[in-house]
C-alpha cells in the first residue's frame, strides 16, 4: 500500500499564535478508539511529519 505524510499545525483561535506542546492523536475514521500515532507540537505549533498508509487509489476522485 502507498504511504503519505501528515503534519499538523496548531494555532490559537484568539491571536493566531502557535500552540506549543499540543497533543495530537491520529486514528482512522472507522475505528477512532484505535490510536495509530500520538504526537506533540513544537515551539512553532507544528508536529513532525508522520508517515501513514494512504487510502487505495480507486477511492480518489481524480488520478
Amino acid at each position: 500500500m502507498a504511504q503519505g505524510y501528515l503534519q499538523v499545525d496548531v494555532v490559537s483561535d484568539t491571536n493566531n499564535f502557535p500552540v506549543t506542546d499540543a497533543s495530537i492523536s491520529i486514528s482512522k475514521t472507522e475505528t477512532p478508539e484505535e490510536i495509530l500515532e500520538e504526537v506533540r507540537t513544537d515551539s512553532s505549533g507544528q508536529t513532525e511529519n508522520v508517515a501513514l498508509e494512504a487510502p487505495p487509489a480507486e477511492l480518489s476522485l481524480a488520478p
